[in-house]
């Protein structure tokens, strides 16, 4: 369980949230298999699937270990997820959607610092949702929020299962 806020972004903005994150001063740290934490270059984020948002002020981060790899759990630990969004492919043909996520109170190390996690959160929501617009979504039993703009209609193609339209971005 957790708080979220799915997207879509150009490349254009895309880097215009990473500059935001990046002044906040927040890191990027590896999501994969490691032996220590990794951080990234703001830069080279677009190779990975998914980095984590992290401040040494939020806590320590714990390494899990299977006994056969070692990763960093965002469950466990105190950083906000980020999923980086992406445009169609010749293999994807429809824009996959990105993703800020953080955890429920009761997952993390008692030295963590909820309280300026969540207050990082909250600001990294307010940037998105102000850059960003927004349409509630009807799906089988659930209503959600997907934030877009208008520049993702550059990856449009007849084939995107995603359709922006000039009111904003509706399900195709």
């Amino acid at each position: 369980m957790g708080r979220q806020i799915n997207f879509y972004m150009s490349d254009k903005m895309r880097q215009e949230f990473v500059d935001f994150l990046t002044n906040k001063g927040l890191c990027y740290v590896d999501d994969g298999v490691c032996e220590e934490v990794t951080y990234i270059a703001p830069s080279d984020i677009y190779s990975s699937f998914k980095v984590y948002l992290y401040k040494k002020e939020f806590g320590k981060i714990y390494l899990r270990d299977t006994g056969i790899v070692k990763y960093i759990d965002g469950c466990y630990n105190p950083v906000i997820e980020y999923i980086i969004s992406r445009p169609s492919t010749k293999t994807v043909k429809r824009i996959l959607n990105g993703r800020v996520w953080m955890t429920s109170d009761d997952l993390y190390d008692e030295n963590a610092d909820r309280e300026l996690m969540t207050k990082e959160y909250n600001k990294i929501i307010r940037w998105l949702k102000k850059h960003l617009l927004y349409e509630n979504i009807e799906a089988e039993k659930y209503t959600y929020c997907k934030h877009g703009g208008y520049t993702i209609k550059e990856y449009i193609d007849e084939e995107a299962i995603r359709m922006i339209t000039e009111d904003g971005f509706t399900l195709g």
